[in-house]
């Protein structure tokens, strides 16, 4: 997501959230195991990586390092 969401408020934040979780979460669900125990390389530093592990690592990874923010953001105020 870029600038263009800079001025969104609290409720399309977690809007746009919930849709794109969502269909994030379908796509990875369509996976083959073919699929996720294909390797290549993503991110030269890192090597040869199966699919799922890029998924364990950058897609779920990444949430993980936000989390604080994300639930601090929609905790009620």
């Amino acid at each position: 997501m870029g600038p263009e969401f800079a001025e969104c408020d609290r409720q399309e934040a977690v809007d746009l959230l919930n849709q794109t979780a969502a269909e994030t979460a379908a796509i990875v669900r369509s996976l083959t195991d073919e699929q996720l125990a294909r390797r290549g390389t993503y991110i030269a530093e890192m090597g040869e990586r199966s699919g799922e592990d890029l998924i364990e690592r950058i897609l779920l990874g990444h949430i993980e390092m936000h989390w604080r923010s994300i639930r601090e953001a929609l905790a009620p105020s």
